[in-house]
């Protein structure tokens, strides 16, 4: 990666000013934008530190792909690529906002290699899971959000029922409503949840 332990903290910065920036230009102030465009909910980004978490919760590892449906700034994806000891393969988010995607691609993914990190821009409930090549899903949503995803979510871990890779997901804040998660865990006042295919059921 072109990352290294010199520029890393430059990166949080980074991050930390283009949350700022556009949580300044977001609905949290007016509470009008997200009424008239087609978010699913306000950017809110979680903690380094719950990122970390969830990403370790999910134990992935060098042979996995991290992906992140509605990634905002990209804090879980240049985590689970730069904060971990065993990093993925490689990392894909899928962000609607053009602001947030215009502010990733241009300060966060010309920092790593090419095809390590890639940001879709497109909205996630029209999105086909199959085509991102994840095997581990770490999502922050509002339960109507990821209620709205169940039927991605099922056939996703459906299709992958035989594969070698054991697909799992975790959620932040939230679980998925109907589904029985495997085990959940609280870290600093948040809470996640892991979902395995095995543990689906309605």
């Amino acid at each position: 990666m072109i990352i290294d332990n010199a520029n890393a903290n430059s990166l949080d910065s980074q991050l930390e000013d283009g949350a700022t920036f556009l949580l300044a230009r977001s609905s949290l102030n007016s509470g009008t934008e997200y009424l008239t465009m087609p978010f699913i909910a306000p950017f809110v980004p979680c903690s380094v530190e719950i990122a970390d978490a969830a990403l370790n919760f999910a134990k992935v590892d060098a042979w996995d792909v991290v992906g992140d449906l509605g990634c905002g700034d990209g804090r879980v994806l240049v985590q689970a690529l730069t904060g971990l000891l065993r990093p993925p393969q490689r990392a894909v988010g899928i962000e609607l906002d053009p602001r947030l995607v215009e502010h990733l691609r241009q300060n966060v993914v010309t920092r790593f290699e090419k095809g390590k990190l890639a940001i879709i821009e497109s909205d996630m409930f029209k999105v086909d899971l199959e085509e991102l090549g994840a095997s581990v899903l770490v999502l922050y949503l509002l339960p109507d959000g990821l209620e709205k995803l169940k039927p991605q979510l099922t056939a996703w871990f459906k299709n992958g029922a035989e594969s070698s890779l054991r697909r799992r997901i975790v959620t932040i804040a939230f679980s998925i409503p109907g589904w029985n998660c495997d085990r959940a865990v609280q870290v600093s006042r948040q809470w996640l949840f892991y979902y395995d295919v095995r543990e689906i059921r309605e």
